[in-house]
């Protein structure tokens, strides 16, 4: 494979990702506001979570017998997000069912859990596909950077997307809710066929999986405790345990509990994207140059405060709670990029090109498992109100649960994972500094134009 090739594959990289994150913002973003109005209740909104999860471990695991030489991932990445893209026109049929042919059956939020389960497992199939792929085309050594790059491209993308989409819902609101969803979708279904088609078009290195390396997840989790990549697994898998516990739930909590319109949820959502955007490159640096392990450590310790933050406003005005949950998001946004670019990049740097697409696929499906058992779980604790004497306590109490066990896991497990490359020794002050930089030059920017409004 020359330069040039991998050049020009990672620049379609980009621009996949880019149409890829069009129907996240304007379609993945908005099922659970989609539920709400099909008339779902708490349960339902959980299994939404769960069940698709588990679909999606199932099928990565048979994705990686495809994987062994009978399809090439360029073609298993194509077939899959083509599939994915037919499945949205399942969903949309759901609202002309609910709304012109007036079938108001709770059939509907059932059959939307089965379309949206195989629009999940259609894209999970050829997620160890693309991971080995992109091991191919990235370098070792600008994985953060290179990552941190797309990630703001794409993510900006989803950012855009995802607030046109939440206007686009209030102003069909007033017309006819379902009308909106049917057009955010669309586009939705639309921008994953432009994102196929580039799959197609993207270079692909020749790759061949050799039987000598392949080992059954039954191997993987008994040697986990003894490999420091499985401690690694088992962190990440029962900390998303403790997140995927309240995941399903604030938008619930938002659309149903505080009462946000859609404009305002979308906002409350996009402070968390803005600041996820803005962060990624300097996470991706930080990872490079000092080790993701360091950077994994920083925000383990500080998201566990998010879900905790969260259940104070039960006690707040909705209007000020939404001004309240902005600044919140942001700062989950932050922290939530340095953990996502890091915990990304570590796999990559842990695993040969050999073993990658294996390790990945078994990675996904423990951290599959764990997501349907804790959103399951969210699901019942949700519907109940255990802690009776809190306001809204139902889902409040998710939050407190959620945030505790997030501490826990951090404090037990994550000691016990090493770094695997060379880095640069911590030292508090060169991180404290590169994390404010991007904060002080904002606000000289802004001092600066208010000093000197022409200028």
């Amino acid at each position: 494979m020359s330069e040039e090739q991998k050049r020009k594959a990672l620049k379609i990289s980009i621009k996949e990702g880019v149409a890829y994150s069009i129907m996240e913002g304007m379609g993945l973003r908005y099922i659970t506001p989609y539920a709400l109005l099909l008339g779902a209740n708490n349960k339902i909104i959980g299994f939404l979570t769960s069940i698709p999860q588990i679909a999606a471990a199932i099928i990565q695991y048979v994705s990686l017998k495809i994987l062994g030489g009978r399809i090439s991932r360029k073609k298993l990445s194509f077939l899959g997000a083509s599939f994915q893209a037919v499945t949205w026109l399942l969903i949309i049929s759901l609202a002309i069912l609910y709304f012109l042919l007036n079938i108001k059956s709770s059939a509907i939020p059932v059959a939307l859990i089965s379309f949206y389960t195989i629009l999940v497992a259609a894209g999970s199939i050829f997620a160890p596909a693309w991971s080995s792929w992109m091991k191919d085309l990235v370098d070792e050594k600008s994985l953060g950077t290179y990552f941190g790059k797309r990630n703001r491209i794409v993510g900006f993308a989803s950012l855009s997307s995802m607030l046109l989409a939440g206007f686009l819902l209030d102003f069909f609101k007033k017309i006819n809710p379902y009308y909106g969803f049917v057009l955010i979708f669309t586009v939705a279904m639309i921008s994953r066929f432009i994102s196929a088609l580039l799959l197609k078009k993207q270079h692909e290195p020749p790759f061949k999986s050799h039987k000598a390396y392949y080992f059954t997840i039954w191997e993987f989790i008994r040697l986990m405790p003894h490999s420091n990549f499985g401690r690694f697994t088992a962190y990440v898998n029962l900390f998303m345990f403790s997140v995927a516990i309240a995941g399903p739930f604030f938008a619930v909590y938002m659309l149903k509990n505080l009462k946000l319109s859609y404009s305002q949820f979308t906002l409350v959502s996009l402070a968390s994207s803005i600041t996820s955007l803005l962060s990624m490159p300097l996470w991706g640096r930080l990872g490079d140059r000092y080790g993701n392990l360091k950077v994994l450590k920083i925000t383990a310790f500080l998201i566990p405060l998010i879900p905790l933050i969260w259940a104070s406003t039960t006690f707040m005005e909705p209007g000020f709670a939404f001004y309240f949950l902005f600044l919140i998001e942001a700062y989950s946004g932050f922290l939530w990029a340095g953990f996502n670019i890091a915990s990304s990049n570590f796999i990559y740097d842990a695993v040969t090109r050999q073993k990658l697409a294996i390790c990945a696929t078994y990675y996904n499906i423990l951290n599959s498992l764990m997501v349907f058992i804790a959103a399951s779980i969210g699901g019942y604790l949700a519907s109940y109100n255990i802690l009776k004497m809190i306001p809204s306590g139902n889902i409040i109490q998710v939050f407190i649960i959620s945030g505790i066990l997030r501490f826990l896991v951090a404090i037990v497990i994550l000691p016990h994972v090493k770094e695997v490359k060379q880095v640069e020794p911590l030292e508090f002050g060169k991180i404290r500094k590169a994390l404010l930089r991007p904060v002080d030059s904002l606000l000289f920017q802004i001092s600066y134009k208010i000093r000197n409004p022409r200028g």
